[in-house]
């Protein structure tokens, strides 16, 4: 329950839904719903009946969540190696006078200038600028492209090494919201039976 949970956390009921809106987003979490009358004296026999409140519950779907955090590191390493390989690239120009901006393929078409060697605008006639700088900074941003690369695959080695290891292994299953509510039914039913108070 988000309420407990934020009490055990000492954070605001607030911000536990806003992690957990998040989390469910992401697919980490699966959230649950459900009306419940709040809990209140029924001694008095003519006072209205406690409103009901809608209270979320929220747990680890752990098969979900071992294969999203699997997707999300490779797509992350795939993306940035994908980054670094020239192959298959548009290379892309744009315009400095009026921004016009164009593909490798579209300056095949257009006018060199004699004087400067760049391709010529055929709307305003300025010269273009390649988007990605000159070769001194393509090897700068590769440089770094490179650095973060090595740097997120050394961080997220012991995760992928663990993903590894839970491959095969059947997640455990804690059952739906509905059995773990009436499992803390029959709990409490029994407590009071017993005469003790529910833990």
């Amino acid at each position: 329950k988000d309420d407990v949970l934020a009490g055990e956390l000492g954070l605001h009921p607030k911000q536990v839904r806003k992690a957990m809106r998040f989390l469910h987003g992401d697919q980490l979490v699966v959230r649950e719903f459900r009306k419940e009358r709040a809990a209140g004296p029924a001694a008095d026999p003519a006072a209205e009946a406690p409103k009901s409140l809608t209270h979320s519950y929220s747990c680890l779907d752990y098969a979900r969540c071992v294969d999203v955090a699997n997707f999300r590191l490779r797509r992350m390493v795939k993306d940035l190696d994908g980054e670094l390989d020239e192959r298959g690239k548009t290379q892309t120009y744009r315009c400095r006078g009026c921004r016009r901006r164009y593909t490798s393929f579209d300056v095949l078409t257009l006018v060199v200038d004699p004087g400067s060697h760049r391709f010529v605008c055929e709307g305003c006639g300025q010269g273009l600028e390649d988007e990605e700088g000159d070769d001194a900074r393509r090897r700068e941003q590769k440089r770094r492209l490179r650095a973060l690369r090595e740097k997120v695959q050394k961080q997220t080695k012991p995760l992928l090494v663990l993903l590894q290891q839970l491959r095969g292994v059947p997640p455990p299953d804690y059952g739906t919201l509905q059995e773990w509510y009436h499992a803390q039914l029959h709990e409490a039913a029994q407590a009071r039976e017993g005469g003790g108070a529910p833990a």
